[in-house]
């Protein structure tokens, strides 16, 4: 009899079913790419361990946190990339956020309007209710063939919402800098240009944030997650045998 017990335990334990469900599922998504300055600046130590770093981590927590959305990655500096292309794959997303790095983008200048531009047409084509575009950056426009707000009339054409992030100060600084030895200098950085991010998020009916530390580059992807929430019906179908 403990035997016939134990036996059937483990059989229950495994929970044999057989038949399909269905049901309609009310869930939440929204496509969104993240766009992250990665210029030579970006390796300023005023947030720890610098901004590229801190920045790497708050979005990495943020795609945590957005379960049922496609997310895509894209970078600028003197140039841009896609990193990653739209997905559901977040593990994937989060490996590539995690493989950015110094000098991934050539150069120490910063195309806000193309890598705004290269985001937005990652959208584009989205049937998506809501498509959101996160730019971060700690600097200006000094570089590419597209200005910021030319790059923004083209995301509110295309009912892109942009949420802008300005990390760093919105003052001209000195910050430490670690080299590729390890040794530690100081150099002026530019003020991040708060006022044309801020324009770019309101033409499209983004916000624009300010991040002058680590803990309050965590709450603004907070924020913008709280903000960004879409309603959808999902039909999902289980077969168990």
């Amino acid at each position: 009899m403990r035997g016939l017990a134990l036996a059937l335990g483990i059989v229950a334990l495994a929970r044999p079913q057989l038949g399909t469900v269905e049901r309609n599922v009310r869930t939440l998504g929204v496509d969104i790419v993240l766009a992250i300055d990665a210029s030579g600046s970006m390796q300023a130590m005023d947030l720890e361990p610098n901004r590229l770093e801190a920045a790497k981590a708050a979005a990495t927590d943020f795609v945590s946190r957005r379960e049922n959305d496609r997310i895509a990655v894209v970078l600028f500096g003197e140039s841009t990339a896609l990193l990653c292309p739209p997905t559901f794959d977040h593990d994937a997303v989060k490996l590539f956020i995690g493989a950015i790095r110094d000098k991934i983008i050539r150069g120490n200048q910063t195309a806000i309007g193309s890598g705004l531009a290269l985001a937005t047409s990652k959208l584009k084509d989205s049937a998506a209710k809501s498509r959101v575009v996160v730019l971060l950056t700690d600097g200006r426009n000094n570089s590419g063939v597209i200005a910021p707000l030319q790059a923004a009339e083209a995301a509110k054409a295309l009912g892109v919402r942009v949420y802008t992030i300005g990390i760093g100060g919105e003052r001209d600084a000195v910050a430490r800098v670690r080299d590729e030895f390890g040794r530690i200098s100081t150099r002026p950085f530019e003020a991040v240009d708060a006022a044309t991010l801020t324009q770019i998020a309101e033409m499209t009916g983004g916000r624009y944030f300010q991040a002058d530390d680590s803990e309050s580059l965590q709450g603004v992807y907070a924020e913008i997650d709280r903000l960004e929430r879409t309603e959808l019906e999902v039909d999902e179908t289980a077969d168990y045998e």
